[in-house]
């Protein structure tokens, strides 16, 4: 009689223990830790944390326009790590979605957004501009002082002769 009760016991505060990790990962999972040079939060939408969406961040403050990018977490949650001082436009992407509003940002802020369900197909299916710049190689180019590049200059000082 005491060994049921003592299960019983012990299978009622398993179950609460279970209960109260899956009500705490439905709600975001609280807070994300950040420091001082980063942005973070949580993405959450009509039901609830939205996890696999972009969270784009964007400055045109620095002397290069700077674009990071990162996917959100199970629970919705997202870093933006080391970023340089500045002021940062934050905002929303992904399938079904549509772009969130643009939220103003700095790092060592927690930066809680909205993802936006899109109305209708052809609205997830639009992209309203492309945020990827991998390598503006011709503005590079110019910046750079005009000279032949190391690979020619290697190239003419060890031909064979021929």
């Amino acid at each position: 009689m005491r060994m049921t009760r003592l299960i019983v016991l012990l299978c009622f505060v398993l179950g609460l223990a279970i209960s109260l990790t899956t009500l705490r990962a439905q709600q975001g999972g609280g807070a994300v830790a950040i420091d001082n040079d980063d942005i973070g939060g949580v993405v959450t939408g009509a039901r609830g944390p939205e996890a696999g969406v972009w969270v784009i961040a964007e400055t045109r403050d620095l002397p290069t326009r700077l674009i990071k990018i990162v996917v959100t977490n199970d629970q919705g949650r997202y870093v933006l790590p080391d970023l340089p001082k500045a002021t940062y436009d934050v905002w929303v992407r992904g399938y079904g979605l549509v772009d969130s509003p643009k939220t103003k940002a700095t790092p060592g802020k927690a930066v809680n957004l909205t993802a936006v369900t899109a109305p209708n197909p052809a609205a997830a299916a639009q992209i309203t501009r492309t945020v990827l710049v991998v390598d503006d190689a011709a503005a590079a180019e110019e910046r750079l002082p005009r000279h032949r590049p190391l690979r020619q200059r290697h190239r003419a000082e060890h031909q064979e002769p021929g």
